[in-house]
C-alpha cells in the first residue's frame, strides 16, 4: 500500500517544516518508537526561527507489518513552498529495511602551493559529513548536499562548489583516511596557479547532539 500526498498551488493544507515534525512525533507516540528514524532536516539562518526545511525518514516495524513515512517539506519564510509526504505499507519480507545514517568527523591539514611549490600548511577545523547509504547522499553540518555522491563498500566520494574554488573529496571507508583537492575557478585569475589538498583521518560519531 503506497499514499502519496503532494501540496500544489492553493491548497489548504500548508505544513511547514515545524509543522511536519511535530506530526510525526505524535505519529511516533501513537505508534511507539521508530525502528529507525533519520532526519535530515536544515536549519534555518541564525535570525530565523524553526526548520527551513524538514527531510524525514521513518521506518516502523509492527509484528510483520512493515511502514515507511518519507516527509519532505520546504518552505520560504515559514511558509511551505513544496511538501511531498509518502507513506508505504506492506510485509516486512516485501518492504527494504532502511538504512540509519552515520555520522563522521574528519580532521584537515591543509596545504597551499603557487605554481608547484608550497607556501602554507595549516591544521583547520573538523568537519562534519553525514552519511545517507539508502538515498546515496552525503551532507554537511549544515544538512546541505553535496555533489556528484558516490558511495561503495570501500570509498565515499563528493564534490561541491564554494565562491572560490571547486572542491573535490574522498574517503576510505576501510582505513578513515580523508582527502581532497580545492581548485580555483577560473574567473579568480588571481588564484592561478594555487592549488590545497587536504589530507586528514575520519571517525565515526554516535550522533551530531552536543556532548555536555
Amino acid at each position: 500500500m503506497v499514499i502519496r500526498y503532494d501540496t500544489e498551488e492553493g491548497d489548504k493544507l500548508k505544513l511547514n517544516g515545524d509543522m511536519w515534525r511535530n506530526i510525526l512525533d505524535k505519529i511516533e507516540k501513537e505508534m511507539g518508537p521508530l525502528t529507525i528514524k533519520n532526519d535530515f532536516s536544515a536549519p534555518r539562518d541564525n535570525d530565523s526561527k524553526g526548520m527551513f526545511s524538514a527531510i524525514t525518514r521513518s521506518q516502523f516495524d509492527i509484528g510483520e507489518t512493515r511502514i515507511n513515512i518519507r516527509g519532505l517539506v520546504f518552505e520560504n519564510d515559514n511558509t511551505a513552498v513544496s511538501n511531498i509526504i509518502i507513506i508505504t505499507a506492506g510485509h516486512n519480507k516485501l518492504i527494504d529495511t532502511d538504512i540509519q545514517a552515520s555520522y563522521i568527523k574528519c580532521s584537515q591539514i591543509i596545504t597551499s602551493e603557487d605554481i608547484g611549490k608550497v607556501f602554507d600548511v595549516k591544521t583547520a577545523d573538523d568537519v562534519i559529513y553525514i552519511i545517507d547509504e539508502k538515498d546515496s547522499d552525503v551532507y554537511n553540518i549544515k544538512m546541505q548536499t553535496m555533489d556528484n555522491v558516490i558511495i561503495t563498500k570501500n570509498q565515499i566520494s563528493f564534490n561541491y562548489e564554494t565562491k572560490y574554488h571547486y572542491r573535490r573529496f574522498n574517503i576510505n571507508r576501510i582505513t578513515g583516511r580523508y582527502n581532497g583537492t580545492l581548485i580555483p575557478k577560473e574567473e579568480f585569475k588571481f588564484l592561478r596557479g594555487m592549488r590545497s589538498t587536504v589530507a586528514g583521518q575520519c571517525e565515526k560519531v554516535e550522533s551530531l547532539k552536543p556532548k555536555f
